[in-house]
């Protein structure tokens, strides 16, 4: 058997089709009368005539002594109903672990602890994670301040924690208990 290469040598190999290059592969190891051929499985072709033509162009050609590698792997076995029960319950403790991590997080919101004497600590959610915002003495006071004239959702996050931590609005000037 013999394959025309010449237009298929100034090619790079991603121009070759997938039966085009160990063909070439091999005819380029041939080129120089080799002893000995090795092939890290030649027949891997997607249809089984191409590879057995592959493994055969080197005997019937130039005769060198040929050593092919060559792996089977089995075909992969369906999970029975035990498998997937027991995958399925990893999944519901993997997502019952990561689940707690974020109550856990939310709950006790690292080493600032909660929100006390004059010291805020608001943990707000995000789409990428969420944040935690630390406040005390005067920050705290202008960040409550803010909260406080404010109705967007981090406003409306930082008020209790304002209140906890004793920084509650000052009451309206010049208004009168009704009473």
């Amino acid at each position: 058997m013999r394959t025309p290469l010449g237009a298929y040598c100034q090619l790079p190999g991603c121009q070759l089709s997938d039966g085009q290059q160990p063909r070439v592969a091999i005819a380029a190891a041939l080129a120089g009368s080799p002893g000995l051929l090795i092939a890290d499985e030649p027949a891997s072709q997607p249809d089984s005539e191409t590879g057995l033509q592959i493994m055969l162009v080197p005997r019937a050609a130039y005769n060198p002594t040929v050593m092919y590698r060559k792996t089977q792997q089995r075909p992969a076995e369906r999970l029975t109903r035990r498998d997937k029960r027991g995958l399925a319950v990893v999944g519901i403790l993997v997502l019952a672990g990561f689940g707690g991590a974020g109550i856990w997080a939310v709950a006790h919101p690292g080493d600032y602890g909660r929100s006390h004497d004059g010291c805020v600590t608001v943990a707000a959610a995000s789409s990428t994670g969420g944040a935690l915002i630390h406040e005390c003495g005067s920050g705290a006071v202008t960040m409550c301040r803010a909260a406080f004239a404010h109705s967007d959702q981090l406003s409306m996050l930082t008020r209790p924690q304002c209140r906890l931590a004793g920084l509650s609005p000052a009451p309206a000037t010049g208004a009168s208990p009704r009473g």
